[in-house]
C-alpha cells in the first residue's frame, strides 16, 4: 500500500515542482482553476476553495471564523479533515445579500490528511491547476 506522501511526491515530481523558496512555506500551493471545484462542507456551508497545499488550504466563506478555532471539513462528501484556522479576513467581495465574503486560512492538523487533500486536489483538477505558487 502506497502512502499519501509517496503519491503526493510522485505527482509533484511529475509536475516538475521544486521546493518552495520561502522558509515559511513548506509545500507548493495549488491555486484552483476557474470552473474546477472541490466539494467542501464546513458546518452547513459549502465554501469555495481558493488554494490548497499539503499543509493547509484557503477558503472563501460567508461568515467569519475566529483564528485558532478547530474546524472539521468534509471533502468530496467522504473525507473528514481536521484543521485549525490560521487567519480570517474580509476579502472585499460583496455577497448577494450585501454582506462580505471572508478568506479563511486553515492548517491541517494531521500531516497525512494534508498529503491526501493535496493529492485529491491535483487529481480533481486533472491538470487544470491554474497556478502553482512555490
Amino acid at each position: 500500500m502506497t502512502s499519501w506522501k509517496t503519491h503526493y511526491d510522485a505527482l509533484v515530481g511529475a509536475m516538475k515542482l521544486g521546493s518552495p523558496p520561502h522558509e515559511s512555506r513548506m509545500h507548493p500551493r495549488f491555486e484552483m482553476s476557474e470552473g474546477v471545484e472541490m466539494r467542501v462542507q464546513l458546518g452547513g456551508e459549502h465554501p469555495s476553495v481558493h488554494n490548497i497545499s499539503a499543509g493547509g488550504m484557503s477558503l472563501y466563506t460567508k461568515n467569519p471564523i475566529a483564528g485558532g478555532s478547530s474546524v472539521a471539513l468534509t471533502l468530496e462528501n467522504a473525507i473528514r479533515v481536521h484543521s485549525e484556522v490560521v487567519y480570517c479576513s474580509p476579502d472585499g467581495t460583496k455577497k448577494a445579500d450585501g454582506g462580505h465574503l471572508y478568506q479563511v486560512g486553515l492548517k491541517f492538523l494531521i500531516e497525512d490528511d494534508g498529503y491526501r487533500v493535496a493529492v485529491l486536489a491535483m487529481e480533481t483538477c486533472g491538470g487544470k491547476v491554474s497556478e502553482v505558487t512555490v
